[in-house]
């Protein structure tokens, strides 16, 4: 949109990606929508880069910092949405086996697979969509997680939309 948001950007240290790579997944989601789920306003937003170790694709997120939580945006393109739906069987069969987790699909979800996971300090929605697989996680001293899911939930299908 190319408006300033009036909060702190802080560029994230590149890992190992291709920086040509990089998409600006900050842009996927307002402040207020960040506001929204986190319960209050945004400290700092912080966009990066990385690549995910299990598939070697380019990882792209961003970051928005309130105090004690963060919402994360993230999103992996795999080129295909075969190489997708793999990549989210990967993804959840990890999910599974973590103890910690717990992982449910959600049938209606805002992409062609969609998965609520939850841990003890942190609330996620995993979404694969066409060759891309993205999540929004709230992270940190979140309480009770499915306190957080209908905002979760709104945030992902805002950004399903802009995809």
């Amino acid at each position: 949109n190319g408006q300033s948001t009036g909060i702190p950007t802080v560029i994230g240290a590149s890992g190992t990606a291709d920086a040509t790579k990089v998409l600006d997944i900050c842009a996927l989601i307002t402040q207020s929508e960040a506001e929204a789920v986190l319960g209050q306003a945004v400290a700092a937003t912080t966009p990066g880069t990385d690549t995910d170790s299990a598939t070697g694709a380019t990882l792209n997120f961003c970051t928005y910092q309130g105090t004690g939580l963060a919402v994360l945006v993230s999103r992996e393109d795999f080129g295909s949405a075969e190489a997708a739906k793999q990549a989210m069987k990967q993804d959840l069969a990890k999910m599974l086996s973590d103890n910690t987790t717990s992982t449910i699909p959600q049938d209606g979800g805002p992409g062609d697979q969609t998965y609520w996971a939850t841990s003890p300090h942190a609330a996620e929605f995993t979404m694969q969509k066409g060759s891309s697989i993205f999540s929004v996680l709230l992270g940190g001293n979140i309480g009770d997680p499915a306190a957080h899911k209908p905002a979760l939930l709104d945030l992902a299908k805002s950004v399903a939309g802009r995809l």
